[in-house]
């Protein structure tokens, strides 16, 4: 079931380039085929078709590299975040598999042992759900915020701009055919990510049970669908979600631009280590602070209905730029920045925590500090996967005075200026000579 990437990939690519190869061939041939040519005409025509030829040539080598460079530049994005669903979906069916044994236990017989395991699977499981539903919002949100890029590059190709409001009827056309483009993509990487996960995690269960029932088995396969299912169902929520974890970035921007001196002093005393990937974070988003945000599209890029990842149907999404989703670009940006930076040990669970977190209620506390009169704001130990609180977290804390005045300048409105009709000016004679 399981096929290597390497090798499912070049098919996919071998596909393309036969495809890119077949149009090039039939707009374009290296001699004249109009019979009547004949002599020195035909010598003329088939020189210029042969410059025409070198020419095309060229220029399909530079498409071809060009959509090749807008495709790596995607995956080197999306690399981590698709790595992550993959994981998240060996784990969430593992633990439906695990649930399933433990029900089937408890019925056979209550004993409290069987009972204990049944509630410890069922834990597992809602954990694991929870990790995979975030998990497919983030890759979901990456793609759209790396959207900008890949339409740009395909605009080097195409030669279509993805401006609706200047584009001709002609080239509205080809946008719809590049949005239908990228959401096929949004739910290639979506899916690809997630069955790769179902496979390996049926090929590790299958192995441990090889005399298992043919009605065990089948389970294997009804697991795959609630999984698929599910997906679907987290996917269809992407987009209402994308205010809350707009919000939630908004406050944390505001606190690391309130916290940024604290933070860069205990970076150069050499606490950073503490902190881990989090203390990167606030440093990234200091240095990002003041960059205004611009409206964007949501996750159907700009259409007013997106496919759904397993069933196809159709569901209606908001077709409108908003700052909202200039925001979570910026977000997801940042965040896979410093997941590129921080790939394995505290760092790597950490960053992975408050990526929930940020789905949810936010990463930030609002608490009395001991010493300081008044409320202060800091990092929520329990949101980056901690027991208890950090005092690291603590000394970063800002007064909620600091951080409301941050936060008001992120949210502060632009002004808007009246316009004022231009004055006609009229001089009255002699008319001036020149002299």
């Amino acid at each position: 079931m399981i096929v290597s990437d390497a090798a499912a990939q070049a098919r996919i690519n071998k596909k393309v380039d036969d495809e890119v190869t077949r149009i090039f061939k039939l707009s374009d041939s290296h001699n004249s085929e109009n019979k009547r040519a004949r002599g020195a005409i035909k010598k003329a025509m088939d020189e210029y078709k042969r410059q025409a030829h070198e020419e095309v040539e060229n220029l399909r080598k530079e498409g071809v590299a060009s959509l090749k460079k807008t495709d790596s530049m995607q995956n080197k994005f999306l690399v981590g975040f698709k790595s992550d669903l993959t994981d998240a979906t060996k784990k969430v069916y593992g633990a439906m598999a695990k649930a399933s044994d433990a029900q089937a236990a408890a019925m056979a017989g209550l004993t409290k042992a069987q009972t204990g395991a049944k509630t410890s699977a069922a834990g597992a499981l809602a954990k694991a759900k929870k990790v995979f539903s975030s998990r497919i919002t983030t890759l979901t949100n990456a793609v759209v915020a790396n959207a900008k890029k890949a339409q740009e590059g395909l605009e080097k190709v195409t030669g279509v701009a993805m401006d609706w409001k200047t584009a001709s009827k002609a080239d509205r056309a080809l946008i719809r055919q590049e949005r239908k483009i990228l959401a096929t993509k949004l739910r290639r990487d979506i899916t690809r990510a997630i069955q790769l996960g179902e496979a390996k995690m049926k090929a590790v269960e299958e192995r441990a049970n090889e005399n298992i029932a043919t009605a065990k088995k089948t389970l294997m396969t009804t697991i795959s669908v609630a999984v698929e299912n599910m997906a679907d169902n987290v996917f269809a929520t992407v987009q209402g979600n994308r205010q809350k974890i707009a919000d939630n970035y908004l406050s944390l921007k505001a606190y690391a631009a309130a916290a940024a001196d604290k933070v860069e002093d205990y970076l150069k005393k050499g606490k950073g280590r503490n902190l881990a990937s989090i203390g990167d974070l606030l440093s990234t988003l200091a240095t990002v602070a003041d960059i205004k945000v611009k409206p964007a599209s949501g996750d159907a890029f700009g259409a007013d209905t997106i496919p759904l990842v397993f069933s196809g149907k159709q569901v209606k999404v908001k077709n409108s730029l908003s700052k909202i989703n200039g925001l979570v670009n910026q977000y997801l940006s940042i965040l896979e920045q410093v997941k590129s930076r921080w790939q394995m040990g505290l760092g790597k669970y950490l960053i992975a925590k408050l990526e929930i977190a940020m789905q949810g209620k936010g990463a930030l506390e609002v608490d009395k500090v001991e010493g300081h009169s008044g409320n202060y704001v800091f990092i929520n130990g329990h949101a980056v996967g901690l027991s208890a609180k950090l005092n690291d977290f603590e000394n970063l804390a800002v007064a909620m005075r600091l951080f409301e005045d941050a936060l008001h300048k992120l949210t502060a409105k632009t002004k808007k200026f009246k316009k004022v009709a231009a004055k006609r000016i009229e001089v009255k004679p002699p008319e001036w000579q020149g002299n």
